[in-house]
Parts: C-alpha cells; structure tokens; sequence
C-alpha cells in the first residue's frame, strides 16, 4: 500500500505589481484595491472566496509536463472547501496485464490516456487575513503541490486577473514540532557549504565554487540515538544559539544546518533557522478506510482531515 500523507500549506495572494505604494501581499477577502481585472468581471472577484467557488464549479481540467488534473468533486461551506481533484501521468504507452492471471489483456493505455487517482483537498478561509489554510491528499514525489498551484494561477489569467498571483508555501503546524521535540531522536547532523571547497582538493580546480556543493555529516547508528529534547525545543522555537551550540568544534564552513530526526519510522529533516524548508507530512496510511475500489474512502480522509485542520486552527489561534 502507497503511503498516503496530509501535507499543509498556506495560500497568500503576493502583488506582481513593481510599484512600491503596492502592498506586498493582500487580504484575502478584500483584493479589489489593488486588482484590475477585465471589463466583464469587473467586482465579480473581490475575494478569494468568489474566486475559488468559480473555479471549482467551473468545467475544466489543467496539464502541465505530462500531468492532467481536473476537479472530481467539492463541497461549499462558510468559507470552507473541500473535495477531491482527479490527477495523473500521461504521455506513455503502457500494456495491460491482469494480475490475478498473469495475462496480457486487449487493453492497453495509449499516449493521452490519464491513468488519475483522486486526491483530497481541504481549503478554509478566515476573516480579515492574509492567508487561508490548504490541506492536500499527498503521495511519495507526486508534485501535485506545485501544479495546482500552477493552475490556480492559470485560472487567475484566464478571468482577467494582472496584479497578484497566488502562492502555496509549506506550513509546518505546532503539533508536529511539538512531537518531533518531545519524541523525536536525533539521526543525522547534515553541515552544508553551497560553494565548493577548491583549496581541498585540486580535482576542483577547473570547477567554479558554485557549480557543486560541500557536506559534512555526522550519524547516530540506528537504535542507539537518543532524545534530546531541551535542545530540540530550542531549535524549533528558532533559538539563535541551537545553530551556534552545533558549530563547536566543527572546522566547516557550513552555511546551512539539517538536523534529521525519526519518530515511529517516520524521518523527517529540518533545516535549523528555517523550518518552512521542512515537509509538512503528516502520515495517515493506517487510519484510512478502502472501498471495493481500491482507493481510500473520501468519508474516511475527510474526517481525518477535519479534526487535523481543527486542531491546527485552534493550535494557532
């Protein structure tokens, strides 16, 4: 069974505009100021409220390097947005065989068919605030973050939109640090240089510093690290002497510091003064339920989902 995640994220419409009386980022439920949009929809799309109920009820599908995503469902509720996008690959031609028989069938998945699995998303909005909260239906390296951010941003064009876009950046909520500092073990100390070190070695002479990158690593062997929580808390509440503490006595001229934790087989890696460099996966595999189809039921990751984003919120209030 694929390991399935919740991942969070933020959505902040961010100005395209040049000029500085321009405010960087806009509330999202007043972007008329700073918007122009065409003749025809002029007011239509003040908020993204309006916004994102017009392009989930919309008809229309995206593809973007060999991706196809369209909508499967949603559901509409006081600032609240739920459903089901549909995504996969195309491009490839593909035989079919059938498992239990191990023969070739008549079918066969030709170059512009979409093999899609349905991915749940959850998108709440708040009153008088710069960004909203998405929660996305992730698995392994799918990258389905990063193309329905593309095609928000499309959709943006297509209704006449040309002073903002729309940006997803992780979102690492208060629980997972929480129980990363207080449970979590220590695996690896990852120092990074982002130039290459040519007085080391003269196999880098011919290279300039930035075309390659230097890392020094110290391991903990498996079952013998141990937790350190007094200093993981300090890390996560960005404490500026966490970096300095892991730079004693370390002859390295690291610009960057990983710290990677593990809890329960779940590994996780934090960058040590930046932790929206982190992914904010939180595993759900063995919670869901599965139909007759195979899939996960959208019954069982909606509740799972709801209670997450619940506990996120009230977390940050």
């Amino acid at each position: 069974m694929a390991k399935t995640s919740l991942s969070t994220y933020t959505i902040e419409a961010y100005s395209t505009n040049k000029d500085n009386n321009t405010p960087l980022n806009f509330k999202l439920d007043n972007l008329n100021e700073y918007t122009v949009f065409k003749d025809d929809t002029e007011g239509k799309y003040n908020t993204l409220s309006s916004i994102l109920e017009s392009f989930l009820n919309k008809d229309h599908s995206f593809n973007y390097k060999n991706k196809f995503l369209n909508i499967n469902c949603h559901n509409e509720d006081l600032n609240l947005y739920y459903g089901q996008l549909n995504y996969g690959p195309y491009g490839t031609e593909h035989d079919v065989i059938d498992a239990t028989t191990n023969e070739l069938t008549e079918k066969k998945i030709t170059l512009n068919d979409s093999v899609l699995t349905p991915y749940y998303f959850y998108i709440k909005l708040f009153e008088n605030r710069k960004d909203a909260l998405l929660i996305l239906e992730t698995k392994s390296n799918s990258g389905i973050k990063i193309i329905f951010e593309k095609w928000l941003n499309y959709y943006l064009t297509e209704i006449g939109c040309t002073h903002f876009k729309l940006k997803i950046d992780s979102f690492i909520p208060k629980e997972m640090l929480d129980k990363f500092s207080e449970e979590g073990h220590v695996r690896k100390i990852r120092y990074l240089s982002y130039k290459l070190p040519k007085d080391s070695l003269k196999i880098f002479d011919d290279y300039n510093p930035n075309e390659g990158y230097a890392e020094y690593t110290v391991s903990i062997k498996k079952g013998k690290s141990k937790k350190h929580q007094e200093f993981l808390k300090k890390i996560f509440s960005n404490d500026e002497n966490s970096s300095k503490e892991l730079m004693k006595n370390i002859d390295f001229p690291a610009e960057d510091i990983k710290l990677e934790l593990e809890l329960d087989e779940d590994k996780r890696t934090f960058t040590i003064g930046n932790l929206s460099k982190t992914r904010p996966l939180k595993d759900i595999s063995m919670k869901l339920d599965f139909g007759e189809n195979g899939h996960r039921t959208f019954k069982s990751i909606h509740k799972i989902a709801s209670k997450y984003a619940e506990d996120i919120i009230n977390a940050n209030d």
